[in-house]
This record gives structure tokens, C-alpha cells and sequence, in this order.
């Protein structure tokens, strides 16, 4: 499931290493309950800077992933179709080149028969497929690896953690947790990265 967030004692909350928050042991009663929310995320924007002069073409090692298109100054996606509110089926951010947009986990598959929620309309849950992601786990750390997935020319790196600390039982059981992200550009032209982080 994960490395659980949070002090000893003070309960927890498990980020799955699908990158879901799955687990919650909040309440007291000593029975974790399993349920993902979908607005608890984190997400993940890139794009290349305004201006920025074109240094050369993705390195052929990071392909793009068909889930992406390169969008025109104008915004249109060639051989697709906007959709009016700014963003593509892809998450692409129409008023912006080269603009990347994703939740970072992997694809969310809606039951058959059973509508998305507005949510999951409005969000692009399909920008990455977590087979270049690595997760790894020793408590009370994490470290989730995106190995140039949901951009190509991104290596993104999370470094979760809770204050345990050896002889120290009052922080230690502090109910709080760290989360702390690494951006690495390995493509040949400057890009500005964003990470956000919603919880419901």
C-alpha cells in the first residue's frame, strides 16, 4: 500500500505507491479504512518558457508518449480538436506551447456503465502510465521516481517523510508529514515546472 504519513500513534494516512491516498487511520477505532478521493492529488505542469529559443529536438531515448500533443502559438493540436475551456482531452493547456498537464498516478479506469465525475472530466487522469515510475518504501520514508514520465524531458523525484525521531517520543509523534519534490530537466530546452497539491 505504502509508507503511511504521520507520527507514532497519532495515526496515519497511506500514499499509496500508485500515488493514491488510499488509507486512512485517522480515527481511533484501530481500523484503517481503505478509499481512494480523487481530488487528493498531486499534480504535475510543465511547459517551455516564453521566448525560449529551440535548442533542439527531444532526445530520441524520451520519446513523447501518444497521450501528448505539440500544440501551435495559437493553441490548436495538430489533428485534434479544443475543446473551449483551455485544456484538451490530454490535459494539454491549449494557451500555452509545448504544455504539459497531469495527475501524478496512473490512468483511472471508470467502471462500465458508470459516469466520470466532473472531476475526473475536468482533470487529466491519463497523462501517464507508470511504467517508467519507481516507487520505494522504508519507514517512515518514501521515494517515488518518475523517470521522464508524464514530460519526456522531466525527472521528477518525491522524497516523502514523517518526523520519527530516535529518543524523541513528543516530535515523533507529531501528526504531520513532509513532503519534498526534485525537478530535473534533461532536454535541451529551459522549462517551467509546477507541482500542485489538492486534498479534500
Amino acid at each position: 500500500m505504502g509508507v503511511p504519513i504521520g507520527g507514532i500513534g497519532s495515526g496515519s494516512i497511506n500514499r499509496g505507491w500508485r500515488g493514491d491516498f488510499a488509507r486512512w487511520s485517522i480515527v481511533p477505532t484501530g481500523i484503517p479504512a481503505s478509499r481512494v478521493v480523487s481530488a487528493d492529488q498531486f499534480s504535475f505542469r510543465s511547459r517551455r518558457l516564453p521566448g525560449a529559443a529551440r535548442m533542439g529536438q527531444t532526445s530520441p531515448s524520451h520519446s513523447r508518449s501518444p497521450t501528448h500533443s505539440r500544440y501551435s502559438s495559437q493553441g490548436s493540436p495538430t489533428g485534434g480538436s479544443t475543446s473551449g475551456s483551455g485544456y484538451d482531452s490530454n490535459g494539454t493547456d491549449e494557451r500555452d506551447s509545448e504544455a504539459i498537464a497531469s495527475v501524478l498516478r496512473p490512468a483511472v479506469t471508470i467502471p462500465k456503465g458508470q459516469k466520470p465525475t466532473l472531476l475526473q472530466k475536468s482533470w487529466n487522469f491519463n497523462g501517464m502510465s507508470g511504467s517508467k515510475s519507481t516507487y520505494y518504501g522504508l519507514f517512515p520514508q518514501s521515494w517515488t521516481v518518475y523517470d521522464h514520465e508524464p514530460d519526456p524531458d522531466i525527472l521528477l523525484k518525491c522524497h516523502q517523510f514523517s518526523p520519527v525521531i530516535a529518543k524523541n517520543y513528543k516530535e515523533s509523534s507529531y501528526p504531520v508529514g513532509v513532503f519534498e519534490w526534485e525537478a530535473t530537466n534533461t532536454g535541451s530546452e529551459p522549462r517551467e515546472v509546477s507541482i500542485m497539491f489538492t486534498f479534500q
